[in-house]
């Protein structure tokens, strides 16, 4: 019917290829932009056995993990700060029975340990915070995708998971890495001080009136407990902790304290007759009826809990002689190597 010559056929048919190829490349990015900024995409992902779950197969924590992940922080506001979002997700394992001593003795390998369904209080501090902090960077890396156009590279469970378990290493091992039992951050002098180091959070304790812990703790249940290898290191590290100073808030000045709280502060409460530890229990200040109270995996109560006696009442009890206050920061810190270098240098 068309009368065309060979040449202009040719050149027709490369302006037609031009065509399709931009209409269907900016179809693609407009998909993919549309999906993103309304995460449904995210809401229609199905559960798979997710890539994270590779070391943890048949762990029962994994499951407990990606039923928060899928069902409750499939789109974090970007007016939630990382206090908030850790509450979120430390309420979700109210109930979870409390079990001692879920990390002690036990032989540590390159991954951490995943206890969500049973825990004690330093292991349900440090899970949520991870739990939350791998929520928060996995939308960071959503966001950063669609301002380019880009789909992440795993699925909503995959991606938080692997978050989820990195930030768990970041928070637990000296440093932020794992190298043998000594890595781990055992005490709570060495496992508050590490963390501030690294940015994780700011022990902001020196704000208020304090006082410095006369008596110095023995330690010397891990350096017993630890293989062989690392046994001196550990006596190193438990021997180099009394000489730093240890700073509380006595529990007199609790009243004076309150109004300065933020939801998702965390306590250390320092025991009045306990010489083997300076931190005995850790747990999240929530707010609830219009009063402070704490979120933490009670050994009384044998679960996971919020109160159920007010903050200041259970900082009024003649076992606790003060306590510390931990602050983390509104978003996911990110530093450069050498805001990390000026960081330890000032710590020094």
């Amino acid at each position: 019917m068309f009368n065309k010559t060979h040449g202009e056929s040719a050149v027709i048919g490369l302006i037609m290829r031009h065509v399709l190829t931009t209409l269907l490349a900016c179809c693609t990015s407009f998909g993919v932009l549309s999906q993103q900024i309304d995460s449904s995409y995210i809401r229609e992902t199905k559960f798979v056995s997710p890539d994270w779950d590779h070391w943890y197969h048949g762990n029962p924590s994994v499951s407990t993990a990606n039923r928060i992940i899928n069902s409750h922080f499939r789109k974090i506001p970007d007016s939630l700060t990382l206090p908030q979002l850790t509450v979120k997700v430390a309420k979700q394992l109210l109930g979870k029975p409390y079990a001692k001593g879920k990390l002690i003795g036990v032989n540590v390998n390159t991954k951490p340990i995943l206890c969500l369904n049973q825990l004690d209080c330093y292991t349900f501090v440090d899970n949520t915070i991870a739990l939350a902090t791998g929520l928060m960077r996995w939308q960071q890396q959503v966001d950063s995708c669609v301002k380019k156009g880009e789909v992440p590279e795993n699925n909503w469970v995959n991606g938080v998971g692997l978050h989820f378990i990195s930030a768990l290493e970041d928070i637990r091992y000296r440093g932020g890495s794992y190298t043998d039992f000594s890595s781990r951050l055992h005490y709570a002098r060495d496992f508050v001080a590490d963390n501030e180091k690294r940015g994780t959070w700011v022990n902001i304790t020196r704000l208020w009136p304090n006082d410095t812990l006369r008596h110095q703790p023995k330690y010397r249940v891990i350096g017993r407990q630890a293989d062989k290898e690392s046994k001196a290191t550990m006596i190193q590290i438990e021997d180099s902790l009394r000489q730093l100073p240890f700073t509380y808030i006595p529990s007199r000045l609790a009243q004076m304290v309150l109004p300065d709280l933020m939801e998702g502060d965390i306590i250390g409460i320092v025991p009045a007759n306990n010489p083997e530890v300076e931190i005995s229990h850790v747990g999240f200040v929530v707010r609830q009826k219009g009063d402070w109270y704490l979120l933490h995996a009670s050994s009384q109560y044998q679960k996971v809990v919020i109160g159920p006696s007010t903050l200041l009442a259970y900082l009024n009890r003649k076992s606790v002689k003060g306590f510390c206050v931990i602050r983390l920061p509104d978003r996911v810190p990110t530093y450069t190597p050498d805001e990390l270098i000026y960081l330890n240098s000032i710590e020094k």
